[in-house]
């Protein structure tokens, strides 16, 4: 097996024309360049220079062996070169999850705008909930993604912070009662039949006021329960980040007086090694909710997916 060290000498002899130079070049003693040519000599079985009273000269062989190290240390060098950009996270592969509303409004935006900052980078976005998610982080086989805050302690080796508060609203059949309201309030609405998701936020929601709501579908499909709601199944909380809506047979509806939120951050790797690449990530989502925020403030009316950055 050739030693890159040796044929880095033996560059620098051929180049300088002699060992002294060499030496001086590798901050090197001459004897320690001496040695390295004649380990390497004792390895190859032949020798490959020709020390003469002028200078060395490379033999037929050192030649030879010269040209191949030429290509043998420029690979090297690249291979340093985008192991380093792999580690500063300029190239490599960007393995992004996210839960389905947010997949649905934020990425969009977001990897484009990626790509054109990383076009070294390949970016596999996954699409799965958010539990998901952190179980992906810890396993590795995810560098970032978007999730759903919960009061559970955190998963090993997993960190969290927050992006946006995504507010809630009710769904409504058009025909319903407070269709024509301005807002609903939760207590209004204790005795209607619901449609949950699989994160449960109407339980969550009514367990905090202490009433047990009569759940009669779940669905983690936003489709699906807009559907259940059009047909007058039952009534629903849409998260504003699964708006806006192009149905015409439903009503969203603001919950006075304070609207609740289902808290979402971005959860990484505590030991990541794409650092360049996540932090890009990071501020395009901040920055899209936050255009998000500016467009609602210009054009301020429900539904509109009212977001606060955190």
């Amino acid at each position: 097996m050739l030693d890159l060290r040796r044929l880095k000498v033996l560059r620098e002899v051929a180049l300088r024309g002699s060992f002294s130079a060499a030496a001086t070049e590798l901050m090197f003693s001459p004897s320690a360049v001496s040695q390295h040519i004649a380990r390497l000599e004792r390895e190859i079985g032949m020798p490959l220079v020709d020390r003469k009273s002028t200078g060395i000269e490379l033999t037929d062989a050192g030649q030879l062996l010269l040209r191949h190290a030429n290509a043998i240390l420029a690979r090297a060098a690249d291979a340093e070169e985008e192991l380093r950009q792999l580690n500063d996270g300029t190239t490599g592969h960007l393995r992004v999850g996210a839960f389905a509303s947010a997949t649905a409004a934020l990425m969009p935006d977001v990897i484009p705008a990626f790509r054109s900052a990383h076009p070294r980078i390949e970016v596999t976005l996954v699409e799965q909930d958010s539990r998901q998610c952190l179980d992906g982080l810890q396993r590795g086989v995810l560098d970032l993604a978007v999730v759903c805050l919960t009061p559970e302690p955190p998963v090993d080796g997993v960190l969290e912070m927050p992006l946006l508060d995504d507010c809630i609203d009710a769904l409504l059949p058009i025909n319903h009662r407070l269709a024509g309201a301005p807002a609903v309030t939760l207590e209004e609405l204790r005795n209607e039949p619901w449609v949950d998701c699989s994160g449960r936020p109407v339980r969550q929601h009514f367990e905090a006021l202490g009433i047990e709501p009569n759940i009669v579908f779940v669905s983690d499909h936003h489709r699906v329960v807009e559907g259940m709601v059009a047909a007058g199944v039952a009534v629903a909380l849409l998260p504003r980040l699964a708006q806006p809506l192009a149905r015409r047979d439903v009503r969203l509806k603001a919950i006075a007086p304070q609207p609740p939120v289902r808290p979402v951050g971005i959860a990484i790797r505590a030991s990541d090694r794409r650092p360049a690449a996540v932090a890009t990530m990071l501020e395009l989502l901040r920055g899209v909710v936050a255009s998000r925020d500016r467009r609602e403030l210009d054009h301020d009316s429900v539904p509109s997916a009212r977001t606060r950055v955190k």
